[in-house]
């Protein structure tokens, strides 16, 4: 783990002090003592529910500890790194069919590779997005302007974040992957 900032669990005012990489590992995620997923970690939560957590976020409902580590989470999904990849040769790219706009899927591609050299291409289908560092938070509010859109979406930043599609992600494999700063731009 490189030793960068974290948004700390115990705010001053509007400030966040932060602690170091090696401060936060002895910090581990609260589990949400309230509603659908209670008993979840937040890092859970954002694999297997994202409109929950984005709504929960945006509303301000959480609070406390859990207030943290949602801020922690929405600014590190954000700012996602294509995982175990060189980002200066590699990029996220968002897939959708050319007539509809509709989001198909997102997949890791090297930068400046076109669509023809894409497997299971259709003509229907084009690259609507490229970018090195992935917004998870906005990619999904535009690819998911309808829920099936959104669930789409969600279940291929699974795959290629987690190596998962499952809506059941594993506890330690979320928290892991929001723990590793290798993942995330800064």
């Amino acid at each position: 783990m490189t030793s960068m900032n974290w948004p700390n669990r115990d705010r001053v005012g509007n400030k966040a002090r932060a602690y170091s990489a090696s401060e936060h590992s002895e910090i581990h995620w609260a589990p949400i003592t309230f509603g659908p997923h209670k008993g979840k970690t937040l890092p859970q939560v954002f694999f297997a529910d994202p409109d929950y957590f984005i709504r929960m976020h945006d509303e301000g409902r959480f609070s406390g500890r859990l207030s943290n580590d949602a801020e922690c989470i929405y600014e590190r999904a954000t700012r996602i790194r294509p995982p175990g990849k060189d980002p200066r040769l590699w990029e996220f790219a968002i897939i959708a069919e050319i007539e509809s706009q509709q989001f198909r899927r997102l997949v890791i591609i090297k930068k400046g590779r076109t669509l023809a050299k894409l497997k299971d291409q259709s003509p229907a289908l084009e690259i609507q997005s490229r970018c090195a560092v992935l917004d998870a938070i906005a990619a999904r509010r535009i690819a998911g302007r309808s829920k099936a859109g959104r669930e789409k979406f969600d279940k291929s930043l699974r795959r290629r974040l987690l190596g998962e599609t499952s809506t059941v992600s594993n506890r330690l494999a979320c928290e892991a992957y929001f723990d590793d700063d290798s993942n995330f731009a800064y």
